[in-house]
């Protein structure tokens, strides 16, 4: 292993751009395989063979998630695997990102969230804890300035800036309150993603704001083929259709067509 290591050292060190270029494509390729040799070389003393390897090693991981996701997607049924969906989904668009800061991170807020409804002395005290604890302590909201970001898609992007769009924002509010022993639901508008809290409807996107009773009424007046088969609820499927469906019109306007197979084919997937 150590010789396999000072070799590729040697070809990473190749002062043709190609060559390095080819090396790295190869080792891509090879996937998992190239790891054991690869992890030895990440604390390289030359800083360009260390990139390198580091560049690789995001590749492969991103290659990996994208394949567990594509394994998972179609059988999606649980909130525990619409959140791994997510953190897979996120690695295939952040090569190298590390999840489990995040998911530690939404560990912390679930205990925090505990704690404040712990203190709330009916349904209503309940639901103003809960919509003050995600706006005014942890400042989520609608990201009106740049909503066809792609990175409002991402949870942990949502998570650092505290920013996203409502079918995001809904998942932070569903994972969060899991953890804290609390049903969150989904629930699927026309045009629109909200949470159901306390048989409250509640907009995370406009920073917990209740949706008025006249506009409940509105909806619920709708034909029920408009509210979707499974009525208001959403289920974890309904949720990761929703957000390769936004993920899908953001990636429209992009150039790289090759994103955009890619949700297509997750899209088909879920529908056969």
């Amino acid at each position: 292993m150590a010789d396999q290591a000072a070799a590729l050292r040697q070809l990473l060190r190749d002062e043709d751009p190609a060559t390095v270029a080819l090396i790295k494509h190869e080792l891509v390729t090879a996937g998992s395989a190239s790891r054991p040799v690869l992890r030895q070389l990440l604390g390289d003393p030359d800083i360009s063979v260390a990139s390198h390897v580091r560049d690789v090693l995001a590749e492969i991981d991103s290659s990996d998630a994208r394949s567990r996701f594509e394994q998972l997607c179609p059988r999606v049924r649980s909130l525990a695997e619409l959140e791994e969906a997510t953190w897979l989904l996120a690695q295939v668009f952040l090569p190298g990102l590390e999840t489990p800061p995040y998911v530690q991170i939404l560990d912390d807020w679930g205990r925090a969230l505990k704690e404040q409804l712990a203190s709330a002395s009916n349904a209503n005290g309940r639901v103003q804890s809960l919509v003050q604890f995600f706006t005014q302590e942890l400042k989520l909201r609608g990201n009106t300035q740049n909503y066809y970001d792609l990175r409002n898609l991402l949870l942990p992007c949502v998570i650092d800036s505290r920013l996203g769009i409502p079918t995001t924002l809904s998942l932070i509010y569903i994972f969060v309150g899991e953890r804290a022993g609390e049903v969150v639901h989904g629930i699927n508008l026309p045009g629109h993603f909200l949470i159901r809290f306390e048989d409250h409807l509640l907009d995370p996107f406009l920073q917990g704001r209740e949706l008025a009773k006249r506009d409940y009424l509105e909806i619920l007046a709708q034909p029920e083929e408009e509210l979707g088969k499974d009525g208001l609820a959403a289920n974890p499927r309904t949720m990761l259709l929703q957000v390769l469906n936004n993920l899908w019109h953001i990636l429209e306007d992009e150039e790289d067509s090759q994103q955009r197979g890619l949700v297509f084919g997750w899209l088909q997937s879920m529908r056969s």
